[in-house]
């Protein structure tokens, strides 16, 4: 039984936590006597996306979680929380998107309804085209 497996990747950290860390450091700076009501709300809300970030990135990232499984019988986003079997599977293509590739896999479910899934590898340690390969191997194979 052949067995691919992609982690998360580090993206997170850049947008999730360096960013809103930095303009938070900016905001407090500039507090005084006259502004800090104004600028509270917005101390407030980046300090909430900087935790809601290293959680997430503490759950997942740094404990080297697996966000894509591929096996012989099915993928599994643990992104999406999504599973799609290869038995449904009629086709599978990518277009290219900022920050990487949608892979959009056409499912005919129990032969009623054929509907577009699209895994995003935006959060997916590895380079696209590799993961687009292994996928497309599994389709093909």
């Amino acid at each position: 039984m052949r067995l691919i497996t992609f982690k998360y990747s580090k993206s997170l950290w850049v947008f999730g936590i360096i960013t809103p860390s930095f303009l938070t450091v900016i905001c407090v700076v500039r507090v005084n006597k006259n502004n800090w009501p104004e600028l509270l709300p917005v101390i407030t809300a980046l300090l909430f996306v900087i935790v809601s970030f290293c959680k997430r990135c503490f759950t997942y990232d740094l404990r080297d979680k697996i966000a894509l499984q591929l096996d012989d019988e099915k993928l599994v986003s643990y992104i999406d929380n999504k599973v799609i079997y290869w038995s449904e599977v009629r086709s599978v293509g990518y277009k290219k998107v900022r920050g990487g590739i949608r892979i959009m896999i056409r499912v005919n479910r129990h032969n009623i309804f054929e509907e577009t899934v699209i895994i995003s590898t935006a959060h997916i340690e590895g380079d696209d085209q590799v993961i687009y390969n292994a996928i497309a191997g599994f389709v093909n194979s």
